[in-house]
């Protein structure tokens, strides 16, 4: 099911980018103006991750927020700067249950392709950013509770990330100064993360412990309004 998900976000993201480049003549210049904006999302991780006994860890798909500043330089470029977050249920292959939870807040700073001028209407766009994610992790209650019934500390920490995306989309002007966004994108990221655990997994105890990279790495559908001045 994941994979059937990521497989549509990235046909959706692939129209956007086809669409920034034919629709020239309905697109709306942004040229010289800012906006800021708010968004709801949809968010898909799509790799997994080798955790030895446990099988492969894998995070859940989930929704996520996020706000943009946007500056208009010139007919066909604009630079944001957005803020999204969004929290993950961590499922381990050989267990049934959730056993923990990842948290990602990312800064992205983004240079954008937009189409040439026209009103009113659209401003399509496709762009490429880089940023910084900070990453928080920690066990369930579940699992909280087996390690203190097996008396051993259990701990799940996360380090922060650099984080790069891929996105395309386009603004619907419903007047000059309102619109509304539809987004789609794709974000490479990978960190550190230092696990202790010590979990009873039917008539056996499973320990694992160590230090590995956690793939991050994601889709992301967004819905949004920006208000234009």
């Amino acid at each position: 099911m994941k994979r059937l998900i990521a497989v549509v976000m990235g046909i959706i993201l692939w129209f956007f980018g086809i669409w920034t480049m034919i629709d020239t003549v309905h697109a709306k210049s942004i040229q010289g103006r800012y906006s800021i904006g708010a968004n709801v999302a949809a968010v898909g991780p799509v790799a997994q991750n080798d955790a030895g006994p446990l099988g492969w860890l894998e995070l859940d798909s989930s929704t996520g927020f996020g706000f943009t500043f946007t500056r208009g330089w010139g007919e066909n470029s604009a630079f944001e700067i957005s803020l999204d977050r969004s929290a993950h249920d961590v499922t381990a292959t050989n267990l049934n249950d959730p056993i923990a939870e990842v948290t990602m807040t990312t800064l992205m700073a983004t240079l954008q392709y937009r189409g040439k001028a026209g009103s009113p209407g659209f401003s399509t766009f496709f762009g490429i950013g880089a940023g910084y994610s900070l990453n928080s992790s920690e066990f369930s209650s579940q699992v909280k509770e087996e390690c203190r019934a097996l008396s051993v500390t259990c701990s799940f920490e996360t380090d922060n990330s650099v984080a790069f995306h891929l996105q395309g989309g386009t603004d619907y002007f419903f007047n000059d100064d309102w619109a509304l966004s539809f987004e789609g994108g794709f974000t490479y990221s990978k960190a550190s993360s230092n696990h202790d655990l010590t979990i009873s997994n039917g008539f056996t105890t499973v320990t694992e412990k160590g230090t590995d990279d956690l793939d991050l790495h994601r889709f992301d559908l967004r819905v949004g309004v920006k208000y234009y001045f």
